[in-house]
C-alpha cells in the first residue's frame, strides 16, 4: 500500500511480504512524537489495508493501549476480526496463541512450510480452507506491557514464526526505545514520523524521506463492502458441559457422560496452543487445588468439579461431601444423588454429623484398603470426593480444621480425593503445600503472589492455568444451559444414602426418648433427645436466635416432670415473652419490673438462708431462679445474684438465664463457670467466646445452639414451644 510520496513525487509503499517474495518485511514499525502526524499514518496504513484487500484475504485485529477512539473509524470494516480495549485486552493472549496454533496445524497437515506454499496449493486444491492473512496492529504496546506482559512475551514466542505463517505485527510508539526490549531484532522496516514528514527506514537501505498521504474517509473505503470471512479464532465467552460431551441414561447408571473415564474428570478445554483439546484432571492421581480471585469464580470451578464427577461415576461408585466454609455456593448441587451431605457457612446443620464421618473416614478406608489389598476386591465400595470452598476457622470449626489436613495428606492412597478451592495462596497451610499434584490458578488479586512459575496472565472468569503452564476454560455447571442437577436425581432410581439434616422446628411432643428426662431439644447425629442433667442452665443468642423459646421449653419440661410441691419458679421477665407459660402453678412471683428485682432477691435470700442454717436440712421445694434477657440486669441486681449460687447444691436453687452473647464474664457468670452448669449457644454474629463453655459464636437458623459437654461439640434444635 502507498503511504505518501518522495520529494520528487515517487511514491513510498509498504509492502508486508517477507523480502524472499520482494517485501520489506512481515513486521513494523511506526514512531514519533507528534502524535497527530503518527496517527494520521497509521490510520492511512489501515486505509491502504483495507482499499487494496478484499475481507476474505485480509484480517485485521487492532489493539489500543491507551482505550481512546483510534480506530472507531474501522469498527464496521467486515476485515475487522477484534478491537481489544481494556479487560478485552487479557484475552487477546490466549486467541492470538489459539490462531498461531490452527495456522501450525493447517500447515503442518497438508505439508506446507509457509502461507505463501499454502496459497499456491489452494489454486489446485480449492477444498482446502481459506487461510487469510492476519495484521495484528498495536497502538502504544509500551503501555500493555505494564498490565499485561504476556501478551509481549506472546509476540515475542511468535514473530519469528509469523513470518512464514501470515500473521504481520505493526507497532505504533512515540519513540523506539518505548519498545520492550523483548521484540527487539523482529521488525523488518520503520516509518518514523516528525513535525514536518515522516522516513521510511529499512535495514541495510538508505533512509526515504517522504511526505504522508491523506488518510482515507472511511465511510467512503467502506462503503459496499461484503461481509467478513471470519477467519478468527476467538475464545468462546463461556463453555458449559454440553460443549464437551454427550449424555446417555440407562436405568443402571442412570445420567451419565458417553466415554465417561474413571480415573479423570472432564472439566474443561485446553486453551492456547492446544485449544480445543479437552482439559481432563486425573483426580484418581493427586488432590487438586483451585486458587483465583473470588469473583473470577472459585465456585464455580468446584460446582463444576463436583458434576464432572457426578457425570462420570454412580451414586454407588462416588460419594460426595460438600463443604462450604465461605458461603453457600456449593449447595446448588445438594439434589445430586452422589452427595451424603452439603454443608454451608449459612446453614451448618449437619456439621457435627458430617465431622464425624469425615474423621473416621481415613481409619475406615485404611481398613478397607488392608482387608482387600486389590482393586478387584474393592470393586463395590464407592470413591470418595470431599470439595471444599475455604478452609475452617479453627476457632468455628476446631475439628474439621484438624480433620481436613489428614485427608488431605493421607486420603488420596485410600481413595479419598480432596478438591479444595482458596481464593489467596496464603489461606493454604505451608505444610499442605506439596500435596496436591493438580494447582489450578484463576486470576489473582494479587499476580505476583502466585507460586507457580511464570507471571500469571489474566484471564477472564472461569479460565486459568496448571503449574505445568496450560492454559484452559473450565465448563459451567450446567449442560447446554440448563441445570443437570434434577435430571441426574430423577434418573437414578435406586436409594440414596444421604445425611438427614437437622429439622428446623422440633415439636415437644414429637420427641423420643424417657418421659421421665427433661428434654429441651433434638441433637444432631444421634437423633437422640437433648436433655438437661445439670443443676444450671444458660444460654446466649443475638435477638430471635431462639433464646425465649428455650425458657419455654425448660418450663413445659419442668412442671411435665415436677409438681408445684417438687419445685417453683420464680421469673424475671422485663420484655412479658413468656408470661405465666406452663408454669400457673409453680409461679411464686413474675418480676416484670426491675425495681421489683431488689425485693424479690431479698425474699430469695432469706428463703435460702433459712435452708442453709436449718438443723436437720432444708424441705420443700426446689427453687427455680429463671431469668429472660439477662443482659438487662443492672450491675447491681447481677452482685445480688451470684452469691446464691456458691452453694446451691445444699439450697435448692437453681438458676436458669438467657440474654445476648457477652463479650466477657461477670460475677455469675464467673460463678456458673465453677458449677454444675449446661450453656448453649445460640445464633450469633460476632466471633464472640460464649462465657463458661468458651464456644465460638456464629450464624445459626433460629433455635439452634452449640454446647459443649466433656471435650466435645453438639448441635441442637430447641423444641419449638408456642
Amino acid at each position: 500500500m502507498t503511504v505518501g510520496s518522495t520529494v520528487d513525487g515517487q511514491p513510498v509503499e509498504v509492502d508486508l511480504k517477507p523480502p524472499s517474495l520482494g517485501g520489506i518485511g512481515t513486521h513494523g514499525l511506526l514512531t514519533g512524537i507528534a502524535a497527530n502526524v503518527r496517527l494520521d499514518l497509521l490510520h492511512t496504513l489501515l486505509g491502504g489495508l483495507i482499499g487494496t484487500h478484499a475481507p476474505d484475504t485480509l484480517q485485521l485485529v487492532l489493539v489500543d493501549g491507551e482505550d481512546e477512539h483510534l480506530f472507531e473509524p474501522f469498527h464496521r470494516a467486515p476485515h475487522l476480526a477484534d478491537h481489544a480495549l481494556g479487560q478485552g485486552r487479557a484475552h487477546l493472549v490466549e486467541a492470538l496463541a489459539a490462531t498461531s496454533a490452527t495456522r501450525r496445524r493447517l500447515l503442518r497437515e497438508h505439508g506446507m512450510r509457509t502461507l505463501h506454499d499454502y496459497d499456491r496449493a489452494r489454486h489446485y486444491r480449492p477444498e482446502l480452507p481459506v487461510l487469510s492473512p492476519l495484521v495484528v496492529v498495536v497502538h502504544r504496546l509500551s503501555l500493555i506491557h505494564r498490565e499485561h506482559p504476556e501478551l509481549t512475551a506472546l509476540l515475542a514466542r511468535h514473530c519469528a514464526v509469523w513470518r512464514d505463517h501470515g500473521v504481520h505485527l505493526l507497532v505504533a510508539e512515540d519513540r523506539l526505545v518505548d519498545l520492550p526490549a523483548e521484540l527487539d531484532g523482529y521488525f523488518g522496516f520503520e516509518l518514523a514520523t516528525g513535525d514536518h514528514g515522516a522516513e521510511l527506514r529499512v535495514p541495510g537501505r538508505e533512509p526515504v524521506p517522504f511526505t504522508p498521504a491523506t488518510p482515507p474517509e472511511p465511510t467512503a473505503l467502506l462503503a459496499g463492502m461484503p461481509p467478513p470471512a471470519g477467519q478468527w479464532f476467538a475464545p468462546p465467552k463461556s463453555i458449559d458441559f454440553g460443549d464437551l460431551t454427550s449424555l446417555a441414561s440407562t436405568e443402571e447408571r442412570g445420567l451419565q457422560a458417553e466415554l465417561a473415564s474413571r480415573s479423570s474428570v472432564l472439566v474443561g478445554e485446553l486453551l492456547g496452543p492446544e485449544r480445543g483439546r479437552s482439559f481432563q484432571v486425573p483426580v484418581q492421581f493427586g488432590q487438586v487445588l483451585v486458587v483465583g480471585a473470588e469473583r473470577l469464580g472459585v465456585p464455580r470451578v468446584l460446582c463444576s468439579f463436583a458434576l464432572g464427577l457426578a457425570l462420570h461415576r454412580t451414586p454407588r461408585e462416588l460419594r460426595i461431601y460438600l463443604l462450604d466454609f465461605n458461603g453457600s455456593s456449593l449447595t446448588g448441587l445438594a439434589g445430586l444423588p452422589h452427595v451424603r451431605v452439603a454443608l454451608s457457612g449459612v446453614d451448618d446443620s449437619l456439621r457435627d454429623k458430617a465431622k464425624a464421618e469425615l474423621a473416621g473416614l481415613i481409619k475406615e478406608r485404611e481398613e478397607l484398603y488392608h482387608r482387600c489389598p486389590t482393586p478387584e476386591e474393592r470393586a463395590e465400595a464407592a470413591a470418595i470426593a470431599v470439595i471444599v470452598h475455604g478452609w475452617p476457622d479453627p476457632d468455628l470449626h476446631p475439628e474439621l480444621a484438624r480433620v481436613l489436613p489428614q485427608l488431605v495428606l493421607r486420603g488420596q492412597a485410600v481413595g479419598v480425593h480432596v478438591v479444595l478451592g482458596l481464593h489467596r495462596w496464603a489461606d493454604l497451610e505451608p505444610r499442605l503445600h506439596g500435596a496436591f499434584r493438580h494447582r489450578l490458578e484463576l486470576t489473582l488479586d494479587d499476580p505476583d503472589s502466585s507460586p507457580l512459575p511464570g507471571r500469571a496472565p489474566r484471564l477472564g472468569p472461569m479460565r486459568g492455568r496448571t503449574s505445568e503452564g496450560q492454559t484452559f476454560a473450565i465448563a459451567e455447571p450446567r449442560y447446554a444451559g440448563r441445570d443437570l442437577v434434577p435430571e441426574i436425581a430423577a434418573a437414578w432410581p435406586h436409594p440414596v444414602q444421604r445425611l438427614a439434616a437437622l429439622p428446623y422446628k422440633v415439636v415437644y411432643a414429637e420427641l423420643p426418648g424417657d418421659a421421665r428426662s427433661h428434654k429441651l431439644g433434638l441433637v444432631e447425629g444421634s437423633g437422640l433427645p437433648f436433655t438437661l442433667n445439670t443443676r444450671h442452665l444458660a444460654c446466649f443468642g443475638d435477638p430471635a436466635s431462639g433464646r425465649s423459646t428455650l425458657i419455654k421449653t425448660f418450663l413445659r419440661g419442668l412442671v411435665a416432670l415436677r409438681s408445684p410441691e417438687q419445685a417453683r419458679v420464680v421469673g424475671v421477665d422485663y420484655r412479658r415473652t413468656w408470661f405465666n407459660a406452663y408454669c400457673e402453678g409453680m409461679l411464686l412471683e413474675y418480676v416484670r419490673d426491675p425495681g421489683k428485682f431488689e425485693t424479690v432477691m431479698a425474699e430469695i435470700r432469706q428463703s435460702l438462708d433459712r435452708r442453709r442454717t436449718a438443723e436437720h436440712g432444708w424441705q420443700g421445694p426446689d427453687l427455680y431462679l429463671v431469668i429472660d434477657d439477662y443482659d438487662l440486669l443492672s450491675t447491681k441486681s447481677r452482685h445480688q445474684l451470684a452469691p446464691l449460687l456458691t452453694e446451691a447444691d445444699k439450697t435448692g436453687f437453681h438458676l436458669v438465664l438467657a440474654g445476648r452473647h457477652l463479650a466477657q464474664l461477670d460475677e455469675v457468670t464467673k460463678e456458673l463457670d465453677r458449677t454444675d452448669t449446661t450453656v448453649l449457644a445460640l445464633s450469633g454474629g460476632l466471633k464472640t467466646p460464649t462465657p463458661v463453655t468458651r464456644i465460638i459464636t456464629r450464624p445459626l437458623p433460629p433455635g439452634r445452639a452449640i454446647t459443649r459437654r466433656g471435650t466435645t461439640e453438639e448441635t441442637v434444635q430447641i423444641t419449638w414451644t408456642e
